[in-house]
């Protein structure tokens, strides 16, 4: 969260995380969604294949089905932040 936020972010919890998206730059909002997709797919494919030989096959459909996700993720997040002003 502090490589995301830098300065917005609080290790004690006092700011609510809600006030952290609401606060950060598009860009900010971005980045910690990728790197939540990239977690998610890499572990997800990861339990699927449950292999060390299918590395290779797990990087490239990690790859590929975050950056589709990032696209329609970013799409949303523009426009829901265009609604909010």
């Amino acid at each position: 969260m502090n490589f995301v936020f830098g300065n917005f972010y609080d290790p004690h919890g006092i700011k609510i995380f809600k006030d952290y998206i609401k606060d950060s730059t598009i860009y900010q909002k971005i980045l910690f969604v990728l790197i939540i997709i990239l977690i998610h797919h890499f572990i997800m494919f990861s339990l699927e294949s449950f292999t060390i030989d299918q590395i290779k096959v797990v990087i490239k459909k990690t790859f590929y089905t975050s950056l589709l996700s990032l696209i329609f993720c970013s799409t949303l997040i523009y426009l829901l932040a265009q609604n909010e002003r």
